[in-house]
């Protein structure tokens, strides 16, 4: 049995859905997490820094288990922006009140298939004009175009190409990847395997999840992190680590005190 002293609300209140609050897979610090997110105003700038200042019990570790609890349920997508000049700056907070379940291609619409496949029309081919060459007594077919392209600086150097998303990704996952010992190697097969999985933004979201919880494993801690490659092979981001608390210091008997002063 339970009272309940409510109070008629006028102003300075959340209306919350209630299966974001109910949500089971979510421990209480990732529910009032979510809530404290979904009533700020909409055009407001969410920040690692304003959550853990907004508790005087709750530290960084704390604050950032629980919202990998909710990248992991749907309820956040946090996102790396970059600035004019290509760096990383601040991560852009999507907060949803109701999860977001991943698409795996259930919903896709199907092509409807022609009855006789011999009858199917083929489809139309666009006439592609010749273009118009400057000198057309002159045709270079067997030289190579070895020439480097000019830089925008007109100095003659080479232009360095822009990199794709893909490498843009994996170069954000080496740079958080713990080093084993003080050094990091095998960059060039973790770059490999990275490749064969076919990196999509959501499957990006959940390997720097598991990646960050990783980094606070015994593992990590105690300097003998996998090496990346065999890591993301195994598919480690899926697992369940399981974090080692760190040990409470004995409280030290001053000079001057008995043993026994402390027993009662």
């Amino acid at each position: 049995m339970a009272e309940f002293f409510r109070v008629q609300k006028t102003s300075n209140y959340t209306v919350v859905d209630n299966q974001c609050i109910r949500d089971k897979r979510l421990s209480y610090k990732a529910r009032m997490l979510l809530i404290l997110m979904l009533s700020v105003r909409d055009d407001f700038q969410i920040t690692k820094r304003w959550l853990v200042q907004n508790s005087e019990k709750d530290g960084r570790d704390s604050v950032e288990s629980g919202l990998i609890e909710l990248q992991k349920c749907g309820y956040l997508k946090v996102t790396r922006q970059r600035n004019s000049k290509g760096q990383l700056s601040d991560a852009l907070y999507t907060i949803y009140e109701l999860p977001v379940e991943e698409d795996n291609g259930e919903n896709t619409p199907e092509q409807p298939e022609p009855e006789n496949p011999s009858q199917a029309p083929e489809p139309e081919k666009p006439a592609l004009e010749k273009p118009a060459q400057e000198n057309p007594h002159y045709r270079n077919t067997n030289i190579r175009n070895t020439i480097p392209p000019i830089s925008p600086t007109g100095e003659g150097e080479p232009a360095t190409a822009p990199l794709k998303p893909d490498e843009i990704l994996f170069a954000e996952f080496w740079e958080v990847y713990p080093a084993r010992n003080g050094r990091k190697n095998g960059k060039a097969d973790a770059k490999k395997v990275w490749a064969r999985l076919k990196i999509t933004s959501k499957l990006y979201d959940k390997i720097m999840c598991g990646l960050y919880a990783y980094l606070r494993s015994d593992e990590v801690v105690r300097g003998y992190a996998m090496d990346a490659a065999r890591w993301l092979r195994n598919r480690r981001w899926e697992d369940e680590v399981v974090e080692t608390p760190p040990p409470v210091p004995a409280d030290p008997i001053l000079p001057g005190e008995r043993l026994e002063d402390y027993v009662w």
